[in-house]
């Protein structure tokens, strides 16, 4: 990392020969350099190592330009002094520098074992993380995983007999399980949100918790969304 993060200063003074070090020669170049030293703070702020700005708030008389603040996990900076009320979507004021404040070192780092699924939901939905204090009865974190277990075991055959067969499981003669169809709706996990978090989110709340969760869960494992 420290290889491609360059110090544009000491590039300044490194193209320019020593006896042409006078202050309005330095600060040309660096106004050549500075789209470049931009876009390279950028990248190697907010983008790879992740932004720590402030959530934004309407009761902030005035943001300076330059001000970056964090909006719905979002990062906007402000292209010019922005009076109160402008909201960070308002492009007259506002620039969108990342649209996820969490930088790449900290992302490529998840994947969907359960403890991490659940640390993921709980940063992005500011909820309460707590660290697993007991490997049978953890206290959970606000939003919490369980896994579903199966509530039926059957085999389908999908062919219409008048005798069908009988299936035996646990050693003891069960209801018929071959059947002509049946429906699987169980589905592998649930994702368990506290209500309050849940309603804060809107009308479309489900659709905001998949869109994170399904960047992690496997294909073809299923799961729903319940609040507590």
């Amino acid at each position: 990392m420290g290889f491609y993060d360059i110090d544009y200063q000491n590039v300044v003074y490194n193209l320019i020969p020593q006896t042409r070090r006078k202050t309005r020669f330095i600060s040309w170049m660096r106004s050549l350099l500075s789209p470049q030293e931009y876009t390279s703070d950028i990248f190697f702020g907010e983008y790879v190592n992740g932004s720590d700005a402030p959530d934004w708030s309407p009761f902030v008389a005035l943001y300076p330009k330059g001000t970056k603040v964090n909006f719905f996990n979002s990062i906007y900076m402000a292209t010019q002094n922005v009076p109160s009320g402008h909201l960070p979507t308002d492009t007259n004021y506002w620039v969108l520098i990342v649209k996820d404040y969490r930088g790449v070192n900290q992302r490529v780092r998840y994947n969907s074992q359960k403890i991490c699924l659940e640390y993921i939901l709980n940063d992005w939905f500011n909820g309460v993380w707590l660290q697993p204090d007991s490997p049978t009865s953890p206290t959970r974190p606000d939003i919490y995983i369980d896994t579903n277990l199966p509530t039926n075991q059957v085999l389908t055959s999908y062919y219409t007999e008048n005798a069908e067969s009988n299936i035996y499981y646990y050693d003891a003669l069960t209801y018929s399980y071959v059947m002509d169809n049946y429906s699987f709706n169980s589905p592998s996990f649930s994702i368990y949100v506290p209500i309050a978090l849940y309603t804060g989110l809107g009308a479309n709340a489900d659709e905001q918790i998949r869109a994170i969760a399904d960047k992690y869960v496997i294909a073809g494992i299923t799961y729903d969304i319940q609040t507590y």
